[in-house]
């Protein structure tokens, strides 16, 4: 038996205060051999306020759909009610000047916490390509290896400051000494959320091929560049 508990606290927002809401669970059975047979033996929403309060779905076992999709439903009360934050807009903020708004929540379930969503963007450049710059770095292996680098001042990235990066073959920075990418990697995006990275060419068939292939490194006291 495997028994998997989801997280759906940011569905709350989508419900009425107060008021009866449906929740749905879709499961696929994936078995193109036709091996195996499979069953939901039981389907809970926990709605964990004051009083914990359990919704259980009644018709189970039930049986997975062999290749194909289940749909199961429970219906249930929010233990809360959503979240109501004041200003739903902020005002445009400027380049380079201090940005303060103070912000208003209410209802919900406190204490409240806040953190910041950040956002990165990638922009295309037509200038001329110069490889070879800097110090030319010697990973660990040709095709999935890892080079340390150590940074003439401290990177802040999510919450964390670093000193040092690791430049990986396969088009990617990380933070940390890991074996990357895992064995066996069938799925990249949810292999990135499991740790810091910027992966803005990770691709696994990229390797050092040649005597004019390779990776690398220069940095000032305020940036770092790789090639």
């Amino acid at each position: 038996e495997i028994e998997i508990g989801l997280d759906i606290t940011p569905l709350i927002g989508a419900t009425n205060p107060g008021k009866p809401a449906r929740f749905f669970l879709m499961i696929r059975e994936n078995d193109p051999d036709q091996q195996y047979e499979g069953s939901v033996e039981a389907f809970t929403v926990i709605g964990y306020g004051n009083q914990p309060v359990e919704y259980n779905f009644k018709d189970t076992p039930f049986s997975l759909v062999d290749n194909g999709l289940i749909v199961l439903s429970v219906k249930a009360t929010a233990p809360c009610s959503p979240l109501i934050i004041a200003p739903e807009i902020l005002p445009a903020a400027v380049t380079g000047r201090p940005f303060n708004q103070q912000l208003q929540v209410s209802s919900g379930d406190p204490p409240y916490t806040w953190q910041l969503k950040r956002r990165y963007y990638e922009c295309k450049s037509s200038g001329p390509f110069i490889p070879g710059n800097g110090q030319r770095l010697n990973p660990t292996n040709d095709t999935s290896g890892i080079a340390v680098c150590k940074l003439p001042f401290t990177f802040p990235f999510y919450g964390k400051t670093y000193d040092s990066i690791f430049v990986h073959t396969d088009g990617y920075l990380l933070f940390e000494s890991m074996t990357a990418p895992y064995p066996y990697l069938q799925d990249e995006n949810l292999y990135l959320k499991q740790f810091r990275a910027i992966a803005c060419f990770m691709s696994s068939s990229q390797n050092i091929n040649g005597p004019d292939d390779g990776i690398w490194f220069q940095a000032d006291t305020q940036k770092a560049g790789i090639t």
